[in-house]
């Protein structure tokens, strides 16, 4: 019985487990310590709470031999402005001739800070404040190699335009981590041996992003992510937009897998998604606003897409959609297409049989698409992994109970056959 719950756990597990997010280093976490980095992430002083009073404490990055580390600074609220610095934000370990340590001093609230490279492997940050006013700040750190214009990059590594390699599972997230966006281009993710995009609209508020052939929108920065539009009380009532951009010739289906959108019923929405055939500000009227329970698909009209989330109390919620990039068709595909059944539209070839509903009507995961039964059984989705949980947790239920009943009932004729043995005994 161990074995069999085991299992189950195990894939269960399996089937809810997400892909990995941008780790974050708390400095408060790691007062005068070395912290080895890699890919991405994020540096803060706390979850929760500002940097103290009097405060002096240094962070070291350490990104592996022969990589470097790129720090963009995305938020600061650190007292004084830049040139007139009270509290301050030292990084030491910048580009520069050798032989030289090359010192970046940070401060200021919601200032423009220019990108900071470090010269070696190492960064170190440096953060000292006064008695006085406390504050924050949230930094992005990029690890990456510099290679010349004809050298690869290592194995599992992107080649930026910039000659920079950064790990390939960094590309097409929405966020630059090339230092000049080339791993968020469409020659990047559309290119079928790339991961597609998966588009997190905390993290690309304001954005126009490439998509690939198919991937996931989500609100918050995962798909298990119950957020504000924005992280801060002091936002919550502002918006967020993303403009999704497909290749030419190409449109875009969206396919909510999950929706928990706040909704006044029966009258109005209280948080809502509008939906816009088009870029953002060029057209004024959306083509579908989504809350409540509202899960009807929605195809666009051409190439580009925007979804403009508006959170009016800053309720948590979230949602979960798939797009798939389809051509309509009159009734024939070009060959690295494949001709759905029942709106007659084409989806690339590279969709089919992976376990995803792209076409809705499923017609793209049967033996019409090439999909073989072993193909169908290792792609059953979310969905069909919970049946299966359920099924296997139903049939557990009944041995376990068949079990108990069993053990009682041989029990109790154990019982019975002692109490005959004893009443028929006579010595004599």
């Amino acid at each position: 019985m161990m074995l069999i719950s085991s299992a189950i756990f195990v894939i269960c597990s399996l089937a809810f487990g997400q892909a990995e997010d941008y780790p974050t280093v708390y400095m408060s976490a790691h007062e005068n310590q070395a912290v080895s980095v890699s890919k991405a992430g994020y540096i803060e002083w706390h979850d929760r709470f500002q940097y103290p009073d009097d405060a002096d404490v240094t962070l070291t990055l350490q990104a592996g031999t022969g990589n470097n580390v790129r720090l963009d600074f995305l938020s600061l609220n650190i007292e004084g402005s830049p040139g007139a610095c009270v509290d301050k934000l030292e990084v030491y370990g910048g580009e520069g001739a050798p032989g030289q340590n090359v010192t970046r001093t940070v401060c200021g609230t919601n200032v423009r800070v220019p990108a900071f490279t470090s010269r070696t492997e190492e960064a170190v940050l440096r953060l000292r404040s006064d008695n006085m006013v406390r504050g924050d700040f949230r930094i992005l750190y990029n690890v990456f190699r510099l290679v010349g214009e004809n050298e690869l990059c290592p194995r599992d590594h992107f080649k930026c335009t910039n000659q920079r390699c950064i790990h390939e599972s960094l590309l097409c997230d929405g966020t630059d981590n090339c230092g000049d966006n080339s791993e968020e281009s469409q020659a990047a993710c559309v290119d079928p041996e790339l991961a597609p995009v998966n588009v997190t609209m905390k993290s690309t508020c304001g954005r126009t992003l490439p998509i690939g052939h198919s991937g996931y929108i989500y609100r918050g920065e995962s798909s298990q992510d119950r957020v504000h539009i924005n992280a801060t009380a002091s936002d919550r009532r502002r918006d967020c937009h993303v403009t999704l951009d497909a290749p030419a010739g190409y449109n875009i289906n969206l396919h909510f897998e999950f929706l928990d959108i706040q909704r006044n019923f029966p009258f109005n929405c209280a948080d809502k998604l509008d939906i816009f055939n088009g870029r953002h500000g060029n057209v004024t009227s959306a083509a579908r606003t989504v809350c409540g329970i509202d899960e009807r698909d929605f195809s666009s009209t051409g190439s580009v897409v925007t979804l403009h989330v508006t959170s009016a109390f800053g309720r948590r919620g979230s949602f979960r959609i798939m797009y798939t990039l389809f051509r309509p068709s009159s009734g024939s595909c070009y060959n690295y297409e494949y001709l759905c059944q029942t709106d007659r539209r084409c989806v690339l070839s590279d969709v089919t049989c992976d376990g995803k509903d792209n076409c809705g009507d499923a017609s793209d995961e049967t033996a019409g698409a090439g999909c073989t039964e072993s193909a169908g059984s290792a792609g059953l989705g979310v969905a069909g992994i919970v049946g299966i949980c359920l099924a296997a947790a139903a049939v557990l239920f009944i041995l376990v109970g068949l079990m108990v009943y069993f053990s009682g009932t041989i029990k109790g004729r154990i019982t019975a056959c002692l109490t005959t043995s004893q009443t028929s005994y006579d010595p004599k």
